[in-house]
């Protein structure tokens, strides 16, 4: 019913290996006299041992416990991943199922792992771009070395430790953009010699020339080379090439020097071109003074090379004719031409000087050379008819021993051979005599006239009544064209009629009355014969002057 325990109590904790005994006592108050012996063997409690270290951040880390047969972590397992510096309680478990009572301690240092850094970057097509990585001693790259030449864009990894030996958690991903390279167009052509060409290439932003500027001057036909840069800064790995062909200038031929006459006009005629271009406008020049002209000639790919010709001016020849301007009828004059070398005359002749005879107004030219100039010019010779000179007398019949007046007429001034210079002349002629008269006009031409002077030696009175103008008389004479024709007796059937001095009939009136006028004012001035004439006979005869 009871039981003494020789430990006391029935729960015991030995320290080691130990028999205890057992009294039991009954209802009955009996005790047993043989104890019960109990032995409670005590195995011994595990001393656990684990390993403590060091873990890479992000590495795991494994506890390698010893001392028991099995055992418990804190953590719940033998690998752990710290991401601070950590400790870990492991707990043992003999074979006999002793668990230990002091858990062992894994002290875990956590060491940090490099954070990789890395910048992509911008290349050009068939160019290299190198990584360059930071945070890390040695690296891996994805791509197996940090020089990478991506025909396009692409991304690289790069993973790197540390001293410790500690690697990246992740790596840093870069990528590298491979931007275009720029294709460059450029213009080839043609250009003229001693011309300038200019280079427009396209494809890109700036541009680059083997000649230093886009504009070049060849002496010969050239190959350029042109590289471009775009906006990405992306070089020509190749250059374009430029041809420029030079096209040879023709060479204008044109006489250097030409020499013309003022007023005159020159034609220029160049060679070696196929069009023209003249700095005076026209290939017909006209200078007024010495001038130098240059002429541009094309060629038919429309290259030009000049030439130059000086057209000299030399003064128009000064020519001047001497000799009369007014000719008298059937006189001679010489004409001289001065103010050149050589003459020729619109008559023929080669001279400088002509005697004319001219026969009429006449106009006479001449031509002439001055060596280097031409010129003509010409003379007028107004022909002036001779004077038609006249002379009659106050009375056609006089006695021997009286005075008469002989007049002129058809002239300006007169000579007498009596040497008088007057119009009119006082004579007493003893015997008919005849008188001759030089006249000249304001021109200066002459002619020349007679007047017989009948003389009756009157030695009856029969001989006075047969004069004639004692039966008929005419005054005034000279006139202003108007004269009294008077008569003393009509004679049967009369008829007046004047004469010019060609002898032709210019008037013819019938005689009515005893004093009878004549008009004839509308003829010019001169000498005219007046008839008086009856039954086809003449019976008086007068020369009488108009003059005005």
């Amino acid at each position: 019913m009871s039981y003494t325990y020789s430990s006391g109590s029935n729960v015991v904790t030995p320290a080691s290996t130990t028999s205890y005994s057992i009294i039991g006592t009954s209802s009955a108050g009996c005790v047993n006299t043989i104890p019960a012996v109990v032995t409670v063997t005590v195995n011994s409690i595990p001393t656990i041992s684990v390993n403590s270290g060091t873990v890479c951040q992000g590495q795991n880390f494994i506890m390698i416990p010893s001392g028991a047969s099995s055992y418990t972590f804190s953590n719940g397992s033998a690998t752990v991943t710290p991401t601070v510096n950590s400790s870990y309680t492991v707990s043992g478990t003999s074979s006999a199922g002793c668990i230990s009572t002091i858990s062992a301690v894994a002290n875990v240092t956590l060491l940090t792992a490099p954070i990789i850094t890395a910048s992509g970057g911008v290349i050009c097509t068939g160019n290299s771009f190198t990584i360059v990585p930071n945070g890390a001693v040695n690296y891996t790259y994805s791509s197996g070395t940090n020089v990478v030449s991506p025909v396009a864009s692409t991304s690289y990894s790069v993973s790197g430790s540390n001293t410790l030996g500690c690697v990246s958690l992740s790596p840093a991903v870069i990528i590298v953009t491979v931007n275009a390279l720029p294709v460059i167009i450029a213009n080839s052509g043609s250009v003229c010699s001693g011309k300038s060409f200019t280079i427009n290439p396209s494809g890109a932003n700036s541009y680059t020339y083997s000649s230093v500027s886009n504009i070049v001057t060849p002496s010969i036909t050239t190959t350029y080379s042109v590289t471009g840069t775009n906006s990405n800064n992306c070089v020509t790995n190749v250059p374009t090439l430029v041809q420029v062909l030079v096209l040879l200038n023709p060479t204008i031929t044109v006489n250097s020097t030409a020499v013309i006459c003022s007023g005159n006009s020159y034609t220029i005629s160049p060679s070696g071109g196929v069009t023209y271009s003249y700095s005076g406008g026209s290939n017909i020049v006209n200078p007024l003074t010495t001038t130098v002209y240059t002429i541009t000639g094309a060629s038919a790919q429309g290259c030009s090379g000049t030439a130059l010709i000086t057209v000299s001016v030399q003064p128009s020849l000064s020519l001047s004719i001497a000799g009369t301007t007014i000719a008298c009828e059937g006189e001679s004059y010489t004409l001289i031409c001065s103010g050149a070398n050589s003459y020729t005359w619109s008559t023929g002749v080669i001279s400088n000087s002509i005697i004319i005879t001219p026969s009429t107004t006449t106009v006479y030219s001449v031509s002439a050379d001055g060596g280097n100039c031409l010129g003509s010019t010409s003379h007028s010779v107004i022909l002036n008819l001779k004077p038609i000179v006249s002379a009659f007398s106050s009375s056609s019949l006089i006695c021997a021993e009286e005075t008469v007046t002989l007049f002129a007429s058809g002239a300006n001034t007169y000579t007498w051979s009596t040497g008088a210079i007057a119009n009119s002349i006082t004579v007493i002629p003893l015997v008919t005599s005849t008188y001759s008269l030089v006249g000249s006009d304001l021109n200066n031409c002459i002619n020349s006239a007679v007047y017989t002077q009948s003389v009756d030696a009157c030695v009856g009175l029969i001989n006075r009544l047969n004069k004639q103008q004692g039966a008929i008389d005419v005054y005034p004479n000279p006139s202003n064209g108007e004269v009294t024709v008077s008569f003393e007796n009509i004679i049967d059937k009369p008829m007046i009629e004047l004469y010019n001095y060609l002898g032709q009939l210019i008037i013819k009136e019938n005689v009515i009355a005893l004093k009878t006028i004549l008009n004839f004012k509308t003829v010019a001035n001169g000498v005219y014969t007046l008839r008086v004439i009856s039954y086809n006979k003449t019976v008086f005869t007068e020369k009488i002057i108009k003059q005005e």
